[in-house]
């Protein structure tokens, strides 16, 4: 029903030179065996000899990692700008990977479709209601009785089937597809980066269901997925598991650090052909007979990059802010609001809430220090364990990936890299009235002001650089016009 776009071949001269240019690699020594795990069948796809050669070439502006909220939301920014995009997706389709049939994941604040999102959000919503007018059909209802005593979270809650999620992303890039502006890797799993000086170059990815290996190259790389699959294959630090109290000063921060949550495997080869250029090995829960079966640890943690800026929760949560909003942040690229909810290791007991303020996303939080072409959206951003359970909500994950979509775009735009937007006040007041003037993207928080209103541009920009306003105000109200 929907196609890719062709894929942008790379000539025999270009790739000769690229290979002699892009020679400092992030992996190990040539690889002659490849190994990538099929987490959605659960099973270890190994190839060997010529099946380790490149099969394909693809090349675009923007790479992004990840097809779920956060992944979409970037590749509809970066298309925006009317350049190549490749979103690479490890499942057999974009947008299944996040619609959850658990109902109650889905939960979000009252302001999401007035003052608390993007019009890309607010619009992506509204697609999705018509989506079950047309049919007739109920949206499924969010249960979360955790949050019953929350004003702001407590009613009119959002959520959404498989069907319908895949159907409304794709209303929305299809044009991007037609234009051969978007090409989508579906059950394509990463295995290799290559860099060149403070530069990702590309990538090598694995072919999951047709066995290949296809190189991949980008000017600017985005790590939208769930996971932080593009973190943990190149140098920049990340951190897994949750940090301890004496690390980050959180209240709510264990004694100790913990690491993330990971289960074993055992490879079972009975029947594989020793000889075979390619094959897949089911996982096994339990160890087979065999004692010299090899163990696989797979994490189930999220990989978080430790970007120039960590969130943390004293950023946001109510207990350490005095006003209406979290921290102020000069360089604010988006807003979101969702309550911390931490869930204990015993099945059965009630999670506990933090209240937050609502809050702002820094652009420094979304930067590699390592890598002036990287950067982080969703999950995989810059923030401690306990600030991800506030920023696993929609809106947030959305306005995460939406706005490392339109840095991308911009830095392409204005030739630079994200370091140097970073550090050019110049450039990045051109690149916040873009935000909001251009994209309709709130960074500072109004309950009273929708991207529709005619003081939005004002009410937004106005605190920036005006330290007397940055959350003056004792209510969310537009209180200087």
């Amino acid at each position: 029903m929907y196609k890719n776009a062709g894929k942008h071949v790379i000539s025999g001269l270009v790739w000769g030179l690229m290979l002699l240019l892009f020679a400092v690699s992030c992996g190990k020594g040539e690889i002659n065996v490849v190994r990538a795990v099929d987490r959605q069948n659960m099973e270890m796809v190994v190839l060997r000899g010529d099946r380790t050669k490149l099969a394909n070439f693809y090349d675009a502006d923007f790479v992004i990692v990840g097809g779920g909220l956060s992944g979409i939301a970037a590749t509809l920014a970066a298309c925006s700008s009317g350049r190549g995009t490749i979103l690479v997706e490890e499942t057999d389709s974009i947008a299944s990977c996040f619609a959850s049939p658990d109902t109650s994941e889905y939960f979000d604040n009252r302001f999401v479709e007035t003052t608390g999102s993007s019009k890309r959000y607010i619009a992506f919503r509204e697609k999705i209601k018509q989506w079950y007018e047309a049919r007739s059909e109920k949206q499924p209802v969010a249960f979360q009785p955790y949050f019953k005593t929350f004003e702001d979270f407590g009613t009119g809650n959002f959520c959404f089937n498989n069907d319908a999620a895949i159907d409304v992303i794709y209303d929305m890039i299809e044009q991007h597809i037609d234009r051969e502006r978007l090409t989508i890797l579906n059950r394509h799993k990463i295995v290799k980066a290559t860099e060149f000086g403070e530069r990702l170059a590309s990538l090598e990815v694995v072919d999951l269901d047709n066995r290949v290996v296809s190189q991949v190259t980008g000017w600017m790389f985005i790590d939208a997925s769930e996971t932080g699959e593009l973190l943990s294959i190149c140098k920049t630090e990340y951190t897994t598991g949750r940090e301890s109290r004496g690390d980050t000063g959180e209240p709510h921060a264990p004694d100790t650090a913990s690491h993330p949550g990971a289960k074993n495997y055992f490879l079972a080869e009975a029947g594989v052909d020793a000889g075979a250029d390619n094959y897949v090995i089911d996982l096994l829960e339990e160890k087979p007979s065999d004692t010299a079966a090899e163990k696989i640890t797979i994490e189930t943690g999220s990989r978080r990059l430790k970007a120039y800026s960590q969130i943390t929760e004293q950023d946001i949560s109510a207990e350490f802010q005095s006003g209406p909003r979290a921290r102020f942040f000069e360089d604010s690229v988006g807003i979101g609001y969702s309550l911390i909810t931490m869930f204990g290791s015993d099945s059965g007991v009630e999670p506990v809430i933090v209240p937050v303020k609502p809050f702002q996303i820094p652009y420094s939080a979304l930067i590699s220090p390592l890598y002036s072409n990287l950067i982080a959206g969703g999950r995989a951003s810059g923030m401690t364990y306990v600030v991800s359970m506030a920023y696993n909500a929609p809106s947030v994950e959305w306005a995460l990936g939406e706005s490392a979509g339109e840095i991308a775009a911009f830095c392409a735009g204005y030739n630079l890299n994200a370091h140097e937007l970073m550090n050019s006040a110049e450039d990045f007041n051109k690149f916040r009235e873009r935000l909001v003037k251009d994209r309709g993207i709130p960074i500072y928080w109004y309950d009273d002001v929708s991207v529709d209103d005619p003081d939005f541009v004002e009410a937004q920009l106005k605190p920036f650089g005006e330290p007397e306003y940055h959350g003056a105000a004792q209510t969310l109200h537009y209180f200087w016009n």
